[in-house]
């Protein structure tokens, strides 16, 4: 199921026909207008009050104190815009790679989520920026995700913010997919893991698509993005930056044209209420697309693992080394009882090579 959402700044007269027709689940607003009922009626709104990056560090710092010196600064909007399903705590808190600092934000969270569930408000705690935090790294005696156990535990959903190479697909694994390594990270240290919400995403390189590709291109690594979170059934929704952005964050602009494709891309989903008509064979085969490995026939690596007898078990991947991007897929030989490593340069196409490996 896709999870396109959209994140907004600005509102374009565009916005609030689009968000009908795609039928999103979820919907970012920066400081939501107060009222009753959501000027996007439908999806569930992540909410955020802003508060300039330096003030909310400050008050990290402070831990308990501080919470409740910036919740008494922001409840009053949070409590005025009651459509709001749930709030975002302080934005990309830094420095989170310091020891003291993650155990005062682990006091402050908690104080602040106190606060916010007594007056019946959702917590999204982390809001962590790219490459943050540290996996498996210590400071201290403890690392940077055991130090931040306390604020996994308090939070009704868990933000993130996944920004991409150019393109989103290079060294994915540490970028726009690394909370993939933070969730098998907290499974292994039996840490409890809050629904995620990719509350900012797309390429930051370290500026935005504008600056690297054309929109071709990023709606593109956006679709394919969109397509790898479908795996990750921790992931609710992620939400590329920024629709109406402000003019210095112009080369991260949703533009009209992508908005109409993520909404076109939502709207093709099934409605989760739709009944079975088809069978149960119809029915599991719909719901386990996301599991199927794709098969490109146009593919360079596809054709040469077809072409040396095998069937891909893999989905492409991408890893630097020494500065050179590669990309690969693993095929499986039955033949030969044997797996078929096919690689080469990324955008090299024509020189792809095979190694093969016991299976």
């Amino acid at each position: 199921m896709s999870k396109f959402a959209y994140h907004r700044i600005g509102t374009p007269s565009w916005l609030n026909e689009l968000v009908k027709q795609g039928r999103f689940d979820w919907l970012k607003l920066l400081d939501p207008p107060a009222g009753h009922s959501s000027p996007f009626p439908g999806p569930k709104v992540i909410g955020r009050i802003y508060v300039p990056d330096g003030e909310a560090n400050s008050l990290i710092w402070l831990g308990k104190r501080g919470a409740e010196e910036w919740y008494g600064r922001v409840s009053p909007k949070m409590l005025a815009a009651s459509y709001v399903w749930c709030w975002e705590l302080p934005n990309e808190p830094q420095p989170i790679e310091n020891h003291a600092f993650r155990l005062e934000l682990s006091i402050f969270t908690q104080r602040a989520a106190e606060l916010m569930h007594a007056d019946g408000l959702k917590a999204v705690v982390g809001c962590f920026s790219q490459g943050t935090p540290e996996l498996q790294v210590a400071d201290s005696e403890s690392t940077a995700v055991q130090d931040l156990a306390p604020v996994f535990e308090v939070g009704d959903y868990l933000g993130l913010h996944e920004y991409g190479m150019s393109p989103m697909q290079q060294d994915a694994e540490w970028h726009c997919l690394r909370h993939r390594f933070l969730t098998a990270e907290m499974r292994r240290l039996g840490i409890r893991i809050p629904p995620i919400l990719i509350t900012e995403a797309g390429i930051d390189a370290p500026r935005g698509w504008k600056k690297f590709c054309n929109e071709e291109d990023y709606w593109a690594q956006l679709y394919w993005y969109d397509r790898e979170l479908e795996r990750d059934s921790d992931v609710l929704c992620f939400t590329p930056f920024t629709v109406g952005p402000t003019p210095d964050w112009d080369d991260f602009e949703i533009t009209e044209r992508l908005a109409v494709r993520m909404a076109t891309a939502m709207s093709c989903r099934p409605a989760q209420s739709e009944p079975i008509s088809a069978g149960i064979g119809e029915w599991l085969g719909d719901i386990g697309q996301s599991e199927i490995i794709p098969q490109n026939r146009n593919a360079a690596l596809w054709k040469a693992l077809y072409k040396a007898g095998a069937s891909p078990i893999s989905r492409e991947y991408t890893r630097v080394q020494d500065s050179t991007t590669y990309v690969a897929q693993i095929g499986y030989d039955p033949s030969h009882d044997e797996q078929i490593v096919a690689w080469c340069k990324y955008g090299d196409w024509g020189n792809v090579k095979l190694a093969r490996r016991k299976n």
